[in-house]
Parts: C-alpha cells; sequence; structure tokens
C-alpha cells in the first residue's frame, strides 16, 4: 500500500511540477524542446528505475500510478487549447508513458538479476 501511494504522489509531483510545467513553458527553439524531452525522460527515467528497484514485481500497477496523473494533465491541456498545442503535449505523452515504464522493467531487471547472482552465490558456498 505504502509503495502504492509513493508512485502516485511520485506521479502527481512530476505529472505538475515537470511535465505539466515544460508543456506550459515558452520553448521556442529545438534546443530547448530537446532538453525539455531530456528532462521529462530523465525525473521519469530515475523514478520508475527506483520504483522498479524497490518494487520488481507491480510494473504495470506501478508504471500506471507513476504515469497517469502527467498523462491525465496532458489530456486535458490538449483539450482545452486545441490543436495548437496536439503536438508537443501528444509527444511529451508519449515519452512519460514510455520513460516510466521502461524505466520500470529496467529497474525490476536489474533487482532480479541481482537476487539471481546472490542466490547463486549462496548455492555455491554451501557446497
Amino acid at each position: 500500500m505504502i509503495k502504492r501511494l509513493i508512485a502516485l504522489t511520485a506521479g502527481l509531483v512530476l505529472g505538475f511540477f515537470v511535465v505539466l510545467n515544460l508543456a506550459f513553458s515558452d520553448i521556442f527553439t529545438w534546443q530547448d524542446r530537446l532538453l525539455s524531452i531530456l528532462i521529462i525522460y530523465l525525473t521519469y527515467g530515475l523514478t520508475g528505475l527506483f520504483l522498479g528497484l524497490w518494487d520488481p514485481r507491480s510494473i504495470l500497477k506501478n508504471g500506471l500510478l507513476l504515469s497517469l496523473p502527467a498523462v491525465a494533465m496532458l489530456v486535458v491541456l490538449m483539450i482545452s487549447e486545441g490543436s495548437g498545442a496536439l503536438l508537443w503535449s501528444g509527444l511529451y505523452l508519449l515519452i512519460t508513458l514510455d520513460a516510466a515504464f521502461a524505466s520500470l522493467w529496467a529497474g525490476s531487471l536489474i533487482h532480479r538479476r541481482s537476487r539471481e547472482k546472490k542466490e547463486q552465490r549462496t548455492d555455491g558456498s554451501r557446497q
């Protein structure tokens, strides 16, 4: 329960302070846009990696809790702003989903492999 609450809280904080903030920012150059995409990947990537290492069995639940607040905020923005915000908000939406789920999967994979190596070491020392 506490892990889900942390994932949801992280999703709300990142969704509002990172994704929505970048969606509303005055970004004029492609370098600034690239930087905003990198910021989303890094923040969601590091958070998802941490959650994947901490709770490796709940990739889908944690991924939804981590990404859905930003997705909901971006959908509301796309509806309210119309076609002008559709391209970049849609791109941010896809990046948010990709970074959240990919990093959760990576964290889960790292956790499982480290556990398997640890079990192999303990099995080898017993023989």
